[in-house]
């Protein structure tokens, strides 16, 4: 979990000047032999509109999904 106040930020911070931002990650990790497979899930919210969605429009949110690996050897 992570909070970012830019309330008070400078105007070169850009769109996340006058803003903050909470963001929330869960993740696991499965090993499978020396593989790591590491499902992420990650959602944004901020309380100005500094994202921007499928149509490229301002939105408050962003949700992310990936999927890293490592390999140890």
């Amino acid at each position: 979990m992570e909070y970012f106040d830019a309330k008070d930020a400078a105007p070169s911070l850009g769109t996340l000047a006058g803003s903050s931002v909470f963001a929330n990650t869960v993740s696991l990790n499965y090993k499978v032999g020396k593989l790591t497979i590491i499902p992420e899930l990650r959602y944004d919210a901020a309380s100005e509109d500094i994202f921007l969605d499928k149509d490229a429009l301002p939105t408050g949110g962003s949700f992310f999904a990936l999927i890293a690996t490592t390999y140890s050897f």
